[in-house]
């Protein structure tokens, strides 16, 4: 049950995840795109304060699962085309879309939200013993008066027992 789950999330993932820009890794930043509510791709970038908090990340058993998953269930097609990208890179970007998509069902008009262009996230690693990645990142959207206003979202992300939980926290 638990290998269906991951294998399922991995399938879902290699879809999601997989867009015509590729993320990258430069200056404690990752950049990547983010689909907006109607499907755009908007360029962001998210800090996540040096290269100690990716090491934290790939010690931790969600990663390794994670990778382990990528390796077996992603299709040779894909791995080649996107084997100058490092897999943290691309378990970040699957975490971070995750992430946005969630916010953007919290909003009444899906279609309103969108990520701000060149904006940027942060990272907040986890703890040594914790199974959570936390997000910060700002979006617009509209209010449920039909007001486009800016916002900022807090997402805990959750690794438990193979399972993924998203909360995010609209502030």
């Amino acid at each position: 049950m638990k290998r269906t789950i991951l294998s399922l999330l991995m399938i879902f993932s290699s879809i999601v995840c997989f867009s015509q820009t590729k993320p990258y890794l430069k200056e404690s930043n990752l950049y990547l795109t983010i689909e907006n509510g109607v499907g755009v791709e908007v360029p962001v970038r998210f800090q996540y304060f040096g290269d100690g908090v990716l090491n934290i990340i790939k010690e931790k058993d969600y990663y390794k699962n994670w990778l382990i998953n990528y390796d077996k269930n992603t299709s040779t097609t894909l791995k080649e085309e996107w084997k100058d990208v490092d897999p943290i890179c691309i378990f970040l970007t699957e975490v971070i879309r995750n992430s946005s998509r969630q916010t953007m069902f919290q909003l009444k008009n899906i279609n309103s939200y969108s990520l701000i262009e060149n904006s940027k996230g942060t990272i907040i690693p986890p703890g040594m013993k914790d199974n959570t990645i936390m997000l910060n990142f700002p979006f617009k959207g509209e209010n449920g008066y039909g007001i486009s206003k800016t916002s900022e979202v807090m997402v805990t992300i959750t690794f438990k027992d193979n399972k993924v939980t998203y909360n995010p926290v609209i502030l």
